[in-house]
């Protein structure tokens, strides 16, 4: 005849009891064998340092007040481990939240000092497609006003049609007025469209004032190259 097997409810039932009878059923007042506070935290916090040979462990089963002890060590080191783990859990709640909103907004700060107020991600277009870059920063005389590609300020999407044979790939892209000096910049990966190379990058232009500028563009390390632009209200 097989044995009967114990539910978990009976079981959890089962061990309650026997955990209360440790706690009552065997008194011993002058703590009398007892294996002492050290070793008795050290088996409610490590007790998978503790060999099962060691003669204290079958005196706590037999011994009212290192059992009771015992489990006060383990209910603290409960309640700590619970504290921990809520802990983290915040933690990483923050980190989420912050890297989500950091993604989201391409790695710039959205918040303005416009009133307080959050600038608003505008999708904007810049087509270069027939466009011959310029390397090196081009003097303010290279182009005329008809010339240059239009952009109005804010906080830009931008989709970026490069010039032909634009290599698909990681470009950089910055706004500047002097070499070395770039007022924008951003990152976004280029890839073959019908035919065109097309880039998508995230540019905050809301605090660059109107008026003429260079667009600059580089694939990897290679030297920029650059064409004029005008900022617009």
């Amino acid at each position: 005849m097989d044995e009967e097997r114990l539910s978990p409810e009976d079981e959890r039932r089962l061990l309650a009891i026997f955990e209360q009878s440790s706690l009552n059923d065997y008194p011993n007042p002058d703590r009398v064998g007892c294996p002492g506070t050290p070793f008795l935290k050290r088996l409610a916090t490590k007790r998978k340092s503790i060999p099962l040979t060691v003669p204290g462990l079958n005196h706590v089963t037999h011994c009212s007040p290192c059992f009771r002890e015992f489990r006060d060590f383990r209910d603290q080191a409960g309640r700590r481990q619970r504290l921990i783990r809520v802990a983290a859990i915040a933690a990483m709640i923050l980190v989420v939240a912050g890297l989500s909103l950091y993604f989201m907004t391409g790695g710039y700060d959205v918040f303005r000092k416009h009133g307080g107020t959050q600038s608003p991600v505008v999708a904007a277009n810049l087509n270069l497609k027939d466009f011959v870059l310029l390397r090196g920063l081009p003097g303010s005389d290279t182009a005329g006003p008809e010339e240059a590609r239009v952009l109005h300020r804010g906080n830009l999407l931008l989709t970026v049609t490069l010039p032909l044979a634009s290599e698909p790939g990681n470009y950089e892209f910055e706004v500047l007025r002097d070499p070395d000096r770039p007022l924008a910049f951003g990152k976004g990966e280029a890839r073959s469209q019908n035919g065109l190379t097309v880039a998508s990058v995230k540019l905050d232009l809301s605090e660059i004032s109107p008026g003429a500028y260079f667009w600059g563009i580089r694939r990897k390390s290679q030297a920029w190259a650059y064409c004029p632009i005008r900022i617009i209200p």
